[in-house]
Order: structure tokens, then C-alpha cells, then sequence
């Protein structure tokens, strides 16, 4: 039970949470939250924060009872500033922000320990303000190019010219088919026409088209994982009603067949996982700790004990000991022979790291929010520069001397991101990396890592990148992922520490706060440590009767039903939702719908104008495939988007483009004008957003206009409106003139 008290103002002022402990909350007189207290062991530990008179935060001070640390941030003073973000700073960091003269970033600067250069990133931009240049601390300078549809199609090297990728193809819903690197290997996915999950990967040269990737993916119908492929290996997948994963297959293996399985109480806790528990080896709610947080694990004659502190943070791990900040992300692990430390910056990104493990120390310096890393193991120094999801631009130097040479690493993932192959220039396979269901390393052979496996992997990633599962980084002296917002273990399967935020309230199992992607890890990903990112459950809010119109065209009767049934509970609803949307991620009905629409949503959740667009540009599809009862169900999609769109006669279609016809099987006009709006190239997004805003106007209270929201975490993101729907519900809208427009 989760126990929450208010003011009479509706303040939150106490929260009582089985793994989180007792908060309470303080606020000024305008509603502003001043203090946050948590008592550990009886400790006050206090999270106090100043604003300005336009209520921007100004100062935190984070106090253990021991120590007091304070941030700041400044506005307005930079150039072209004017209500902007100038800098910010706290101990040993301090970072500045330029704007060009129609106030976009040209130029950050930080600066770690008081270094005497600090590193500076510089961007340029095109008239449509998209990002056309970026210059990084290690002297790399990258152009970015788009298409005449204003896709991205390539990025090179603006002083060699030299390219590092290329778009070649995509389908007609986004997808990226083809791609070329700058070492000639090419990548072809494709995709599944009726679903349009990812069928297969294939990366190589022209003479070997599989010599890097050669992997399959099967999904059910739900959009679960049910079988992947490499080559020989083949791995398949079993899941329960609520979609957990239940069993991990794997054949092909030259020590013959593994499996791994797994079982969980009602409460999502796992109550056994095959290759570290006994049957029901996990225990729990044991010695103080919270009822989903694991106490103790029993395999045969070992077993491993778990504590916490009353905030619900894991300070013992067998033989680990763990301590945290204030703000509850780690400040060191450490165990006979290694210590781990992390230090954070103003918006409690992870700027510093310093890892000693058998004698060899490692350092890492964090920039640009990690899109550089400086990286000192004894007298060696690497810079890496990280480009999108695939290079790594890496300069190598010894202490003390300049740089002697770079060179560029590739990265190719599997479908969930994971780096699943490490390429040089030449094209040539440097290493490879292989993930467990819940990312526990092992061997690129899928075989279990052994101690020698292991014991290569601190010279392995500082070659090449210690980013791996899910893109996340691997803390491996303590078999620990850093995922930014929370630490992960994938060995028992759980984070260490409690989730900040409960994502879909609605849902039993999101109430676990420790539970890694609602125990489906083959489909989801979690890239803040906080949230899941699935367009599945992105946009299931909106849309569940897109997912239902589509379902029940293509014979998935039973869940479409359950989806739509209001006679069932609502968590009942939002479990077949994810069901049904998982499939969608670039399918039928769109990707824009549904691939990455939480991707920066941070907590906020995002009524997505797209949605009813793609929905009735889609709808004549549908009902041509589909009974009356479809009909009647997309009918049913109409009315619900009614107010979020301009009417039929509203003046102006934006630009380029004809009026399409009324496509069949809606029975309303006004999705037909969003249509013709939002099918229109980016220039026209300005003038939809005002569009949007003025019937917002006519059917809710107090829209507001490009309005940044902060989070408990002090993550922000910009939304294009924000009002209430005829229901009283704060609803977020984001606009975007193109149909196929990422949602990001």
C-alpha cells in the first residue's frame, strides 16, 4: 500500500511507499516544492531548492546531516539568452551555454577539476534550425545532411570529408532499411509487413552480406520475443499472461542445450531465476528490507544476502558494499581489491567515474552529457567521441602528450540496442558482445562467461566502448549496469534501488518499483533508469483503438475485446493495450505512431497529435480488410480525437501537398483536415501548432503554448501545448506538420 497525504492546497506532503520509505515535502506559497526529507537510519537527508520570480530553479542544496552540497544555475545573462539557460555548477563542475542570434546553442563549455582548457562543443544549423554541424572537444567536426523530404540521409567528417554513414533505404513508415558505414559494411533489416517488427539483421561487406550480422527475431502476437537467431544459435522464448518471460531456450551451443527459467509472485517480485536461484531461491521483505526488495538468494549450498537502507537503496550485496548520495544514485561500491566512485553534476548526470580493480585504475571524465568521454587507464588516455548510435571517434595519447593518432570504432546492435559487434575502419570484426534475457554478459559464442572472459573485459573496453546492453554502462569489476537514472543488476535481474516514479498506475506490476521493464526484457528497453521505453505503452494511453481496429483486422480478436472492454479493470486493459501496441512499432498503422513516442518523455505523458493522423490515413486499409465491426470501432477513434484537431473549414493546409479524399470508414471531417495538416513537410509545423492551439482553445481551459516541464529529477523536456481536456485531465499535445515525423 502506497500512502500519500496533501495539503489542502492538493500538495503532496507525505509519502509512505513500501520500498522507498517515508517523504515528506514542503512547499512555498506558490506551490513550488522548497524541501524533500528522507530519514535513513534517522538521519535527516534534505533536498532544498531556490527559484527565481519566474519559478526557474536556481539552487539545490543536497544535506546527508554530514555534508551539504550546493548547485546553481543561471539565466538570462548569455547573449541571445534572454530567458535562457546560461550555465550551471557545482563542485568541480561548471558548464556555460552560447546562443546564436536567434537564440539556438552554438556553443557548451565545460570544465571538470578545474582544468585549465575546458571542452567546448560548437553546433551549426540550417535555415529550418535543424542541427547541419557539430564540432566536439577532440577536434572531430561532423556534418549532417538531409534529404529533400528532410530525412537525416548521411553524417561525414567536414574537414576529410570522409563518411561515416548513409542512409541507402527506408520503407514507407520510417524504418531504416539500408544503411552503409563508413568501413563499406552494409546493413539490410527488414521488417514484418503485418506487423512490422523487426524480421532480420544483416551486416557485412558485398562480398560476405552476413560476416558481421547475421541475426532473426521472431515476435507472437502480442510483440513478445519468442525467438532470436545468430547464425547457428537459436534461442526461444516463453511468457506468462502478464507477459513476463518465463523460459530462455538456447540450442546450437557447443556444451549442448541451456535453459534458463524463470518465476514471479503476483507482485512481479522473481521468485526463482534457474541459473542463480533454487526453485523459488529469491526471498524478500526479510531484515527491514521493503516487499519487493530481493533479501536473500539460495543456489544449492550458496547464498547471497541483500540489504537496504529505509530509503529502499541496496548498501549490501554479498560481499559489496554500496553507498549513495542524496539524491539515491551511487557515490561508491566497493569490495576487497576494488572500489568504484561516481560523482554527479547539477542535473544529477554522471559527469566523473574512477574504478581500481586489481591493481590497474581506470578514470572517466563525462562530457556533453556523454557524448564525450575521456578515459585514463595508468598513463594511457583515450577520447572517445560518440556519433548517434553507431562510431565512436576515438583519439589515443599518453599522459602528459598530445594526441598520437585516432582512430574509429563501429558499433552495430541488435534489436533493443545492445552493441551486439565492434568494427574498425577497414571493416574488419574487432570484438563481439552477447547479453543474457535480463544482460548478464556472455561470451560472443553465447556461452556463460568464465573467469578468463571476464577478467579480458577492462582491456576490451577501454579499446572500444563499455557501453553494451541496451547502450547502457557496464560497470563489470561488480557485474553492475549504470542506466543513468538508477543502477541495474543483471545477475539477480533487479535494480538496486527504487524507481522514482510509478509509470503506469493503473497496473499491479508497475508498483514494483525494482522490477527491470516490467519483467519482459527481450521487448522493452528502460534508457533513463526510470522509464520504459515502448511505443507500445506510449502511446496506449491514446490510441488503444487504433491497436483494436488493427487487431481485430488481422484476427486478434480476443485481446482487441479486452482492450475495449470497459467492463474489465483498467490494469486488465492496459496489459492487452501493450499486447496489441507491441506489434505496431513501425507496422501497419505507422511507426511514427509508435516507435520511440516515449523516448524523451521523461515522465510526461504525451497525447501525441500524430496518433488520429496515422489512424485515419490509415483507416481506408482497415476497413477494407476488416467487418463492419472495425468499422465501427475506427467510427468510435473519430469521435474520441474530435477536439484535438481543426475543424473541416479551418483556413490554411500548410504548405505543399493536395487535399487527400475522406478515406473510408471514418465518419468524421475533422480527422480528415488533421490528416491533410499533418501529412505536410516541417515548414508547415509552426503554423499547425497555432492551428492546433486554437481549437485546443474553443474546447479546453487554460492551453499554454511551448511550455518546458522539469521532473522530480530535474530531467526537462519541452512540450508544444499543454491544457485540460472536457474531462478536467491535464492533457500534453505535441504537434508535428509530417505524418512521418520522429517523435522525439
Amino acid at each position: 500500500t502506497v500512502t500519500i497525504d496533501s495539503d489542502l492546497a492538493g500538495n503532496k506532503v507525505r509519502m509512505l511507499d513500501p520500498d522507498a520509505g517515508e517523504i515528506t515535502y514542503q512547499y512555498n506559497g506558490v506551490g513550488e516544492l522548497r524541501k524533500q526529507t528522507q530519514k535513513p537510519s534517522g538521519v535527516a537527508h534534505t533536498i532544498a531548492t531556490s527559484y527565481d520570480t519566474l519559478g526557474r530553479v536556481v539552487s539545490k542544496t543536497d544535506d546527508d546531516g554530514t555534508t551539504s552540497t550546493t548547485y546553481n544555475w543561471a539565466y538570462d545573462s548569455a547573449t541571445n539568452g534572454l530567458g535562457l539557460l546560461a550555465s550551471s555548477s557545482g563542485p568541480d563542475y561548471e558548464h556555460t551555454i552560447k546562443y546564436d542570434a536567434i537564440s539556438r546553442i552554438s556553443e557548451t563549455s565545460t570544465i571538470l577539476f578545474a582544468e585549465a582548457m575546458p571542452k567546448v562543443f560548437k553546433f551549426g544549423y540550417d535555415n529550418f534550425s535543424r542541427q547541419t554541424s557539430a564540432e566536439y572537444p577532440s577536434g572531430l567536426s561532423l556534418r549532417t545532411s538531409y534529404n529533400a523530404n528532410g530525412y537525416t540521409e548521411g553524417t561525414s567528417n567536414i574537414v576529410t570529408g570522409d563518411a561515416y554513414w548513409t542512409a541507402l533505404a527506408a520503407d514507407a513508415y520510417g524504418n531504416v532499411t539500408e544503411e552503409r558505414y563508413g568501413n563499406n559494411l552494409v546493413t539490410k533489416r527488414t521488417y514484418n509487413p503485418a506487423t512490422g517488427k523487426l524480421s532480420s539483421l544483416k551486416t557485412g561487406l558485398a562480398a560476405a552480406p552476413t560476416g558481421i550480422q547475421n541475426l532473426g527475431f521472431q515476435f507472437d502476437t502480442a510483440g513478445n520475443l519468442v525467438q532470436r537467431t545468430n547464425n547457428a544459435l537459436v534461442e526461444k522464448f516463453g511468457y506468462d499472461k502478464l507477459h513476463r518471460v518465463l523460459s530462455a531456450t538456447t540450442t546450437g551451443l557447443a556444451s549442448g542445450t541451456r535453459t534458463i527459467n524463470y518465476n514471479y509472485d503476483a507482485l512481479g517480485n522473481i521468485k526463482s531465476k534457474s541459473d542463480v536461484s533454487d526453485t523459488n531461491g529469491y526471498h524478500y521483505a526479510e531484515n527491514g528490507a521493503g516487499v519487493h526488495a530481493v533479501s536473500r538468494v539460495v543456489k544449492g549450498t550458496v547464498t547471497t544476502n541483500y540489504g537496504y537502507d529505509s530509503k529502499g537503496n541496496m548498501v549490501t550485496r554479498g560481499d559489496n558494499t554500496i553507498t549513495y548520495t542524496v539524491f539515491n544514485k551511487p557515490s561508491s561500491i566497493s569490495r576487497a581489491g576494488a572500489v568504484t566512485s561516481f560523482r554527479y553534476n547539477p542535473d544529477r548526470e554522471q559527469f566523473y567515474r574512477n574504478s581500481t580493480a586489481g591493481g590497474v585504475s581506470t578514470t572517466h571524465f563525462y562530457y556533453g552529457s556523454g557524448s564525450f568521454e575521456v578515459v585514463k587507464q595508468g598513463t594511457s588516455i583515450r577520447e572517445k567521441t560518440y556519433i548517434g548510435d553507431y562510431l565512436i571517434y576515438s583519439a589515443v595519447r599518453q599522459e602528459g602528450s598530445p594526441a598520437s593518432g585516432s582512430d574509429v570504432r563501429y558499433l552495430h546492435r541488435d534489436h533493443i540496442g545492445s552493441v551486439d559487434a565492434i568494427t574498425d575502419a577497414s571493416g574488419a570484426q574487432l570484438n563481439r558482445m552477447a547479453f543474457g534475457p535480463f544482460g548478464g554478459r556472455r561470451q560472443e559464442n553465447w556461452e556463460n562467461g568464465d573467469a578468463a572472459y571476464k577478467a579480458s573485459l577492462s582491456v576490451v573496453t577501454f579499446n572500444t566502448t563499455d557501453r553494451g546492453f541496451t547502450d547502457h554502462e557496464q560497470v563489470d569489476d561488480f557485474e553492475l549496469i549504470q542506466m543513468k537514472g538508477r543502477m541495474y543488476d543483471p545477475v539477480i535481474g533487479r535494480f538496486i534501488s527504487p524507481d522514482d516514479f510509478v509509470q503506469f498506475p493503473n497496473f499491479s506490476q508497475s508498483y514494483n518499483r525494482y522490477s527491470y521493464v516490467l519483467n519482459n526484457p527481450l521487448t522493452h528497453q528502460d534508457e533513463s533508469g526510470e522509464f520504459i521505453v515502448s511505443g507500445t505503452i506510449a502511446v496506449f494511453v491514446i490510441a488503444s483503438r487504433v491497436y483494436s481496429a488493427y487487431d481485430i483486422a488481422t484476427n486478434g480478436v480476443e485481446e482487441a475485446k479486452t482492450a475495449l472492454d470497459e467492463n474489465v479493470s483498467t490494469g486488465d486493459r492496459v496489459v492487452a493495450g501493450l499486447a496489441l501496441g507491441s506489434r505496431f512499432v513501425g507496422g501497419k498503422v505507422g511507426n511514427t505512431l509508435f516507435k520511440g513516442a516515449a523516448r524523451h518523455a521523461k515522465g510526461v505523458t504525451r497525447y501525441v497529435a500524430n496518433a488520429a493522423t496515422k489512424a485515419a490515413a490509415k483507416a481506408k486499409d482497415i476497413a477494407t480488410a476488416a467487418s463492419k465491426k472495425v468499422k465501427a470501432t475506427v467510427g468510435s477513434l473519430d469521435n474520441k480525437f474530435r477536439r484535438w484537431f481543426p475543424s473541416k473549414g479551418s483556413s490554411g493546409k500548410g504548405v505543399g501537398g493536395s487535399e487527400p479524399k475522406s478515406p473510408k470508414g471514418t465518419n468524421d471531417g475533422n480527422t480528415e483536415s488533421a490528416a491533410e495538416r499533418l501529412a505536410n513537410n516541417k515548414a508547415a509545423g509552426d503554423a499547425f501548432e497555432e492551428q492546433v492551439m486554437g481549437q485546443l482553445q474553443k474546447s479546453q481551459t487554460g492551453v499554454v503554448q511551448q511550455v518546458t516541464v522539469k521532473t522530480r529529477s530535474g530531467t526537462k523536456t519541452r512540450i508544444d501545448l499543454i491544457g485540460k481536456d472536457s474531462k478536467g485531465n491535464i492533457v500534453c499535445t505535441e504537434c508535428k506538420a509530417s505524418a512521418t515525423a520522429r517523435l522525439t
